[in-house]
């Protein structure tokens, strides 16, 4: 027993620390991307950045993260006997679904003779594929083996699931619009819908753990403080996503550009609106 409540916690800090690699390199891309389309301190600064091959620097924090998600499936597999027999398998599936949607999705904005047939459909419809598997394989497949403690990562698990299926929803909605950008009703706003449907369960999450923090304070410090820090967590980060994702939208959407400056398509991205003063 002892041994198993330490192989949990190591786990449990793993985990952790995979959380803090995973926040610092999507922080890393979304700033190459931003430097990629903005340009920050004029467009003489970034003429090197115009090369459609530049696309591959915006992606290599994400192709890093992919690496590290492979060393993380060999941990898996390792301590197998640890977890669900069918975990490590579908992690490996996910990681190389994700992976080649990636991957070729900086092939179509980094080689402009790929467009013709490396698609947003055809992007679309790998992952979509790859990721109804992955969900077949977890929720209706029986394990091999019986129930068994999971430490950490059954909560890991479902926060995985829940946040692959927003990013399913997400990847979808947001290739449609890209597929067909003149469709008229169906602005970008409206096509960043899943994440404003977070938006609201942080909202409802945040709203019901203020009592919670409220009533444990007379009660346990410790676990107040514990609610404390979750609730200011998940406001900080609903705040911090709705700014981005609404901003992000009202580019996409040509409302920044109306004060002063025009919008050009970027190159690379002939569905996405730059706007240059």
């Amino acid at each position: 027993a002892q041994d198993i409540d330490r192989f949990f916690f190591r786990d449990t800090r793993r985990r952790l620390g995979r959380l803090v690699e995973q926040a610092f390199g999507y922080s890393c891309f979304l700033f190459i991307l931003y430097c990629r389309l903005a340009c920050p301190g004029g467009d003489e600064a970034w003429r090197w950045a115009e090369s459609s091959a530049v696309w591959v620097l915006v992606f290599a924090p994400l192709f890093l993260m992919d690496c590290r998600n492979y060393f993380h499936y060999k941990y898996m597999r390792a301590n197998r006997s640890r977890f669900q027999s069918q975990d490590a398998g579908r992690y490996l599936l996910i990681v190389c679904v994700e992976f080649t949607f990636k991957a070729l999705l900086c092939l179509r904005l980094a080689c402009e003779q790929l467009r013709p047939y490396i698609t947003v459909r055809f992007t679309m419809f790998a992952y979509s594929i790859g990721y109804i598997l992955h969900f077949v394989i977890g929720h209706f497949v029986p394990p091999q083996e019986g129930d068994r403690p999971e430490g950490c990562n059954v909560i890991s698990s479902l926060l995985s699931d829940l946040g692959r299926f927003l990013s399913f929803v997400l990847v979808i909605s947001l290739s449609l619009k890209a597929a067909e950008p003149a469709t008229a009703g169906y602005t970008w706003q409206a096509a960043f819908w899943p994440c404003w449907g977070l938006e609201g369960v942080i909202v409802l999450v945040v709203s019901s753990l203020l009592p919670a923090c409220l009533i444990t304070t007379l009660l346990d410090y410790t676990r107040a403080w514990m609610t404390c820090w979750v609730m200011v967590f998940g406001a900080g980060f609903g705040v911090a996503s709705f700014v981005s994702m609404y901003n992000v939208a009202s580019l996409l959407d040509g409302v920044f550009c109306a004060s002063g400056g025009h919008c050009v398509a970027s190159s690379g991205a002939p569905h996405a609106a730059q706007c240059r003063r």
